[in-house]
């Protein structure tokens, strides 16, 4: 893969997702590609529907809530901590020294969140998994978020993937379009893989579509269209023996013009040896075999 081109791997579950992740981290920084790692705080979704988000009995202490409409004295964007419930069964928030009372009668108005530490280093690749507003720095060498030193107004749209070319002073990212990614961001996750239900890019030039019988949920028809149609040049599925069974024998409706299975080999090296060992160790991935391909192919 060369240095220009763009690559993906897409899972069917959120378990296999990090596994993948990890792997891939593990070989990078093997080849001296990640440097300098920190320690951030990401925002993840807590999975509550409106009806859930109404009871006190959903909030846990530490959880994020943020505002995605004006409600009451809650501006849109306002990030919440929830620090408890008071006697009378309301939800305590707390937002530097200001502390409030969850409206719980207008749960369509805001997000939760859970928090969950992730690790980024210079190279890292990061994906939005939330638009976010933020700054262009002009000035690379300081790297200074501020009024006289950013220019302002800039957006970083969801799904969109780059890479971290800094840390300034601050302990911000900088991101290779010359984007200031802030440490409390939190709407950020690593862009090497992504599961089939999230917020998927447009169009990538190498996709490798990852299954795994230990992954709970073995990938359909609809969620290989979904993945492979992602790819511009080639695309691949890696799996292992007794996931081939589920796998579609012919491409899946949606999916033309794609080299599927051809470079199977060659996206996987190019992934390193590295993650094919640790990726057969953790959950027991093989190439793809011969079979599957020219099936895939016909």
């Amino acid at each position: 893969m060369t240095a220009k081109a763009t690559g993906l791997a897409v899972t069917p579950t959120p378990i296999l997702k990090r596994e993948v992740t990890e792997a891939t981290r593990v070989a990078l920084k093997l080849q001296g590609k990640l440097k300098r790692e920190r320690s951030f705080e990401r925002l993840v979704r807590a999975g509550l529907t409106d009806t859930e988000k109404s009871w006190c009995r959903s909030y846990q202490r530490g959880m994020v809530v943020e505002f995605s409409q004006h409600s009451g004295s809650f501006r849109r964007g306002d990030r919440w901590t929830v620090t408890g419930t008071n006697m009378l069964g309301f939800v305590e928030v707390r937002s530097g020294v200001k502390l409030a009372t969850l409206p719980l009668r207008r749960p369509d108005r805001f997000e939760v969140f859970e928090k969950q530490k992730i690790d980024v280093g210079i190279g890292e690749r990061v994906r939005i998994t939330k638009s976010i507003k933020t700054r262009a720095v002009v000035d690379t060498l300081l790297g200074v978020v501020s009024k006289c030193h950013a220019r302002p107004n800039r957006t970083l749209p969801t799904g969109s993937v780059h890479r971290v070319r800094e840390f300034t002073a601050l302990g911000h990212m900088v991101l290779d379009n010359g984007f200031i990614l802030k440490k409390n961001a939190g709407h950020f996750d690593h862009g090497y893989t992504v599961t089939c239900q999230a917020d998927l890019p447009r169009r990538v030039d190498h996709v490798v579509c990852v299954d795994s019988k230990d992954s709970g949920n073995g990938a359909t028809a609809e969620k290989l269209a979904k993945g492979l149609s992602l790819g511009r040049r080639s695309a691949a599925v890696v799996t292992d023996r007794e996931s081939l069974t589920s796998l579609p024998r012919e491409a899946p409706s949606g999916v033309s013009s794609l080299d599927v299975g051809t470079n199977a080999k060659s996206l996987v090296n190019s992934i390193t040896d590295v993650i094919q060992k640790r990726s057969h160790e953790v959950f027991g991935v093989k190439p793809i075999s011969r079979e599957l391909e020219r099936s895939m192919e016909r």
